[in-house]
């Protein structure tokens, strides 16, 4: 689950950016003055038509025979625009030329060169407001080819490339990378804050990314860090970003051009997997030696290891491999959909472990006992998920009862089925939890309602309600240890 950054957590992963790619790139500060004095207010329409072609096409428009052949079209569709169609085989500058690719191109091009296009652009609050206003009028400048118009143009706007959707997924402030609307509107919401925390400029924003991504311009490539095989040797991220701690912790091996290696030619006999846990116990390896037991064999090109490796690399750590459903794994090259179920069988039985009590009950005679329990249990839990711990006269576990799935209210969580299944278990005392799956366990005004309405259904039933615990990922909140919270008395 993707995390809120922090205010200083934004301003100091700016910062080490920032310093990075001046670092290493001393260019990108003509390319930064350059793009801070664009006015887009000036471009004249024919210009704007010639954009919106080029970025259409997918063309680079810094290129001048790319914005040769731009040129050549936009002549050719207005000199065929009071026909109401344009013919493939006139459209010369179109490689493999299609007819609803041309017909949108006529419409987009006639779009950006309206007279009031520029106002009404200007008229949109936002980075956001400002792509879907566009994505609504424009037929082919949708998605990425909608935000990099905007940013030829001169803009303001960040766009939401692969490599930025990547960047924000890794640091862990995006839940996925995938190129989807909410994907892209998530980005630019987050990049735009990061400015304005920040207190720079989107333009300046955009082309220090683009460089750190590796989507620049060419002399800029030496700042090249967060890419699709990142070079976390050398990122100035690595002590602030989820992925690059994770690949410490669990020493994932980088790229090494290891294909085509056995793993026992990979790697001594007594540090293969399956020896090594063996001889020292599965606690002496890494995450990676553990899938490799489970993967077992490898592929033609890549050993058993490799593959676990890809595998972590890929899903950026054991809490979103857990997430990931079985074809999520299989994208994985080599990791077919036997290897896959295996792998998801070992980590749905490590999730039932970490939720099923003991033979031997634990006491639950603190807020911080039940919150290691239930750590585990809503380690993949999207949504709010309420749940009742019967416990005994000696405040052993006797079970543990899903009530209920979803934001948490009076609907959701009645006292007849909260107390129902411990009435059952003939229990001495009961436990509320419920899980945040933002990871902030701030009590909503409806958890401290419905907690002082079970309080009051246990005092009547002669069950006492010990404690309501809010879990998140890395805290916890109890009613009964606050003492600003009195719903339990």
């Amino acid at each position: 689950m993707a995390r809120v950054p922090q205010e200083m957590e934004l301003v100091e992963a700016w910062e080490a950016i920032r310093a990075h790619v001046l670092g290493e790139a001393p260019t990108i500060h003509a390319l930064i003055a350059e793009r801070l004095h664009r006015d887009f207010a000036a471009v004249p329409a024919r210009e704007r038509g010639i954009l919106a072609i080029l970025v259409a096409l997918d063309m680079e428009p810094s290129s001048p025979a790319a914005r040769r052949h731009a040129r050549q079209l936009r002549r050719e569709l207005h000199e065929r625009a009071d026909t109401g169609s344009v013919r493939e085989e006139d459209l010369t500058a179109l490689p493999e030329p299609g007819s609803t690719q041309a017909r949108g191109l006529e419409h987009d091009v006639s779009v950006v060169e309206q007279d009031d296009f520029l106002a009404q652009l200007s008229g949109e609050p936002g980075p956001i407001q400002r792509l879907q206003w566009l994505e609504r009028r424009c037929r082919l400048l949708k998605g990425r080819r909608a935000a990099s118009f905007l940013h030829e143009l001169g803009v303001p706007t960040v766009i939401p490339s692969k490599g930025r959707r990547r960047l924000l997924h890794r640091v862990g402030w995006l839940e996925e990378e995938k190129d989807s609307s909410n994907c892209r509107v998530q980005t630019i919401r987050i990049l735009d804050r990061l400015a304005s925390v920040c207190g720079t400029s989107l333009g300046e924003l955009e082309t220090v990314l683009a460089a750190f991504c590796g989507e620049g311009a060419a002399d800029t490539k030496s700042a090249a860090t967060c890419l699709a095989s990142p070079q976390c040797g050398r990122c100035p991220l690595v002590k602030l970003c989820d992925y690059g701690r994770f690949q410490e912790t669990h020493r994932i091996a980088k790229e090494d051009g290891s294909a085509n290696r056995a793993l026992k030619q990979a790697v001594s006999k007594e540090d293969l997997p399956r020896e090594k846990l063996g001889r020292l116990g599965p606690e002496a390896l890494s995450s990676a030696e553990l899938l490799a037991i489970l993967i077992r064999t490898g592929t033609a090109r890549k050993n058993a290891l490799d593959l676990a490796h890809d595998l972590l690399r890929n899903a950026g750590s054991l809490e979103r491999l857990a997430r990931q459903t079985i074809r999520e794994m299989q994208r994985t090259s080599g990791l077919g959909e036997v290897r896959a179920i295996t792998i998801k069988a070992a980590l749905e039985l490590a999730r039932r472990l970490s939720t099923t009590p003991a033979s031997d009950a634990p006491t639950l005679n603190n807020a911080r006992k039940v919150f290691e329990l239930l750590r585990g249990y809503y380690l993949d839990k999207q949504k709010e998920n309420f749940v009742a711990l019967t416990l005994n006269t000696k405040n052993k576990l006797i079970r543990q009862i899903s009530i209920s799935e979803g934001s948490l209210n009076q609907s959701l969580v009645h006292p007849r089925e909260a107390f129902q299944e411990a009435l059952r278990d003939s229990a001495y005392a009961i436990i509320f939890a419920h899980n945040h799956p933002s990871g902030d366990v701030t009590p909503s005004r409806a958890d401290r309602l419905v907690t002082r309405q079970l309080g009051d259904a246990g005092k009547i039933l002669g069950i006492r309600v010990l404690d309501h615990v809010i879990v998140g990922r890395d805290a916890f909140f109890s009613f009964a240890d606050d003492p600003a919270s009195d719903e339990l008395e």
